[in-house]
């Protein structure tokens, strides 16, 4: 063979098979995934494996498109324009114009407006329900989901997050933003850092932490506490933010979301009950979420342990995302239904109403019950922290005894 031809096969070849990997190469290890850590911020997350340049192309209801580089970092945040409430498109793009990823986002519910959140939790394990859950929870078109914690046994690092958290979540979280609380898996390693490093969660506090935060969605405020990393003793900085923060809402609903059930018939927490629950009664905390206990369980709504229809707390426990639920556990006279079936709890939310919904993997509805609120607004609304003398609560909190750790 000629050896200037042969040179020139050579040549060719290889800049075929360089063309190829570079078409190839370039793929995703995590995510897409997305998350607002700001009222109305939303920030699309994701990891590749090699550094190159990326796009994210957004394509409008009209069919309008804008392009937002993406850098060639491989840990890479993209902030995507506000939809004004309409449904739009998302791909990200390598450098060559080819789909790495895709999915769809819409701006979360103005104030006022219906919101339709997920609630999940202990799916640590990775268990083999959990890709069932995620179907069940994309069927019911969520506006957003909550985690309550244990989201991965081991620590939250690379190695055992993907795994079990964004790779069988990567339907849902693709398309929907997601909030979370620490929990005692995360919390055990580290302190919870790698936790920390793998979200992107508010930090409206003065510590500027992502272990607690607040945010709103449509007509509910949602105030995420850690209970497995941070103090939450009497005067702790905590404490002291989430009194301001439930006191300065405006929203027709408050809703409460930690890892460690205060109220619960398995393994209540004693010492969150003797400080949070006066806290969440004074200022009209109507639904707690919790996780740790690996079933469900909903109380009767509840002030001072007694029923109480009109203004009393919810409490529920969702981390039956655990490979293994509990089902060992005695009902207290407080429970109004448990179950160590795998599941997901769906909640409506209306300024006049919170519609509970338990479905199993399988869809089907395990629990069912709807919360209303009064047309008046609560009179704490927008109160200074200790503007209102408390309650003497049968547990000891008031002005003047405090319950110390």
């Amino acid at each position: 063979m000629n050896r200037t031809v042969s040179s020139t096969l050579i040549a060719g070849v290889a800049s075929l098979l360089l063309t190829a990997v570079s078409l190839h190469a370039e793929t995703l290890v995590r995510g897409p995934f997305q998350q607002e850590p700001e009222v109305g911020r939303r920030v699309l997350h994701w990891v590749a494996d090699v550094t190159a340049e990326e796009t994210v192309r957004i394509t409008r209801t009209d069919g309008s498109t804008r392009s937002i580089p993406a850098g060639s970092a491989p840990v890479r945040a993209v902030e995507l324009p506000r939809t004004g409430g309409a449904l739009w498109r998302y791909e990200i793009l390598d450098a060559g114009g080819d789909v790495l990823a895709s999915g769809t986002y819409r701006d979360l519910p103005a104030p006022g407006e219906p919101v339709r959140i997920a609630v999940i939790g202990d799916s640590g394990t990775g268990g083999a329900a959990l890709p069932n859950l995620v179907q069940v929870m994309l069927g019911e078109n969520p506006d957003l989901m909550i985690h309550t914690g244990d989201v991965v046994y081991g620590g939250a690092g690379a190695d055992v997050c993907d795994p079990v958290f964004f790779r069988p979540l990567q339907p849902l979280i693709a398309n929907v933003p997601f909030y979370t609380t620490m929990g005692n898996h995360e919390a055990a390693v580290n302190n919870g850092q790698a936790y920390l490093d793998a979200f992107d969660l508010p930090h409206n506090n003065p510590a500027s932490t992502e272990r607690y935060y607040s945010t709103d969605a449509g007509p509910v405020h949602l105030t995420c506490l850690d209970s497995s990393s941070s103090s939450l003793a009497e005067g702790s900085p905590q404490l002291v933010w989430a009194e301001r923060d439930l006191a300065g809402t405006t929203q027709p609903w408050s809703v409460v979301f930690f890892h460690h059930p205060p109220v619960s018939s398995c393994q209540a927490e004693l010492y969150w009950r003797f400080v949070l629950v006066p806290l969440f009664e004074e200022y009209d905390v109507r639904l707690v979420l919790n996780g740790h206990e690996h079933w469900y369980e909903r109380t009767f709504p509840l002030t001072f342990f007694n029923r109480d229809t009109d203004s009393g707390i919810t409490y529920i426990t969702q981390g039956s995302g655990y490979d293994s639920p509990m089902d060992w556990c005695t009902l207290e006279p407080y429970s109004a239904f448990a179950s160590s079936a795998h599941s997901v709890t769906m909640l409506d939310v209306t300024a006049g109403r919170i519609h509970v919904r338990t479905l199993d993997e399988s869809s089907a509805l395990i629990d069912e019950t709807v919360l209303e609120n009064p047309d008046a607004p609560p009179a704490r609304r927008g109160a200074t922290p200790g503007s209102r003398r408390r309650a003497v609560h049968p547990w000891g909190r008031s002005t003047s005894r405090r319950t110390s750790p």
